[in-house]
């Protein structure tokens, strides 16, 4: 059941806007990784679906759907996403064997999962697990995958640990689509990404979207690098589970935005790959507003906030020193 406009936008007094450029750069850090998870819980119930079957309003956190899931649990986005955040915190430089290791750890034991069982597992994910299993491969496969966007959609905890470093946190954000989705579109995406993300977490708000993504990366990036998703047609975007396309649809939800809980609906509402979409514009809409506008009633929907927002604090603390 979706809450009433008034309950969506009531924010908590502890979310109140932060006093002080250290305290207003957590919030934003908390901001991306709540926003990636919550994205990610919005929309894991319509994945697959056609835009025209989403419903509006959006049920928000209702459960079920494609996964079966609890309200307010969310799929591999997340799941993921806490994996990374593990790595780093173990190793700010990110090793990949222990990254791979803890991925397998996910698929094999729930490990970071919200329900204790794998949910969503990708196939170029897979694949590249069952190299790393087989033969210690610790780079995701080039040939017979496509493109896809699990590179991207866990990226949040890579700009939160290096958002003082912007330049670490493009060789980083590259380094962990790498082993998993190694394709060149992958990891230009994911490098784009964490620039986005890191000039969100300065503060620059919604300037953000237009960071350039340099003269290395744009040839792989096609026509999104052109920035045509502030003024795209919906109609043309296509959040179909490949990188740049629901990089695009997540940039023009942000993009065209009121606040943060209207990214993520815009984003969702298109359809498709409903749970990743949601992350990406989560992650990018929770940088630029930050936590403290986050409704508090989506806080109390999402499965485990406090453990969420407590590993974007052990970044935040390792990042700022």
């Amino acid at each position: 059941m979706s809450s009433s406009p008034c309950s969506a936008r009531r924010v908590s007094p502890a979310l109140r806007r932060p006093e002080g450029e250290r305290e207003a750069r957590r919030d934003r850090s908390r901001g991306a990784l709540l926003g990636l998870a919550l994205g990610d819980a919005l929309g894991a119930p319509f994945e697959g679906w056609r835009r025209a079957e989403i419903p509006a309003p959006l049920p928000e956190f209702a459960g079920g759907g494609t996964h079966a899931l609890p309200p307010g649990a969310w799929t591999d986005d997340t799941a993921l996403a806490l994996c990374l955040a593990d790595a780093l915190l173990a190793n700010p430089e990110l090793d990949p064997a222990d990254l791979l290791s803890r991925f397998c750890r996910w698929a094999e034991a729930g490990e970071n999962s919200a329900t204790g069982i794998v949910v969503g597992i990708g196939r170029t994910t897979a694949v590249a697990l069952e190299r790393f299993r087989a033969e210690g491969s610790l780079n995701g496969p080039r040939q017979g995958v496509a493109p896809t966007n699990g590179g991207v959609m866990r990226l949040a905890p890579v700009a939160i640990r290096w958002q003082f470093v912007p330049s670490r946190a493009g060789r980083i954000a590259r380094r962990q689509s790498l082993v998993t989705h190694a394709l060149p579109e992958c990891l230009a995406a994911a490098e784009w990404l964490a620039a986005i993300l890191t000039a969100a977490l300065a503060g620059a708000g919604k300037a953000a979207l237009a960071t350039p993504p340099g003269a290395e990366l744009a040839p792989h990036l096609g026509v999104l690098a052109e920035g045509r998703f502030w003024q795209a047609d919906p109609a043309t975007l296509a959040a179909d589970g490949m990188a740049l396309a629901t990089l695009e649809a997540a940039l023009w939800a942000v993009a065209g935005a009121a606040d943060f809980a209207d990214a993520l609906r815009r984003a969702v509402a298109l359809g498709g790959d409903t749970d990743t979409s949601g992350a990406l514009a989560g992650q990018i809409a929770g940088a630029i507003w930050g936590a403290s506008a986050i409704p508090q009633v989506w806080l109390e929907k999402l499965h485990e906030s406090a453990h969420i927002t407590a590993r974007a604090d052990a970044l935040f603390d390792a990042a700022a020193g």
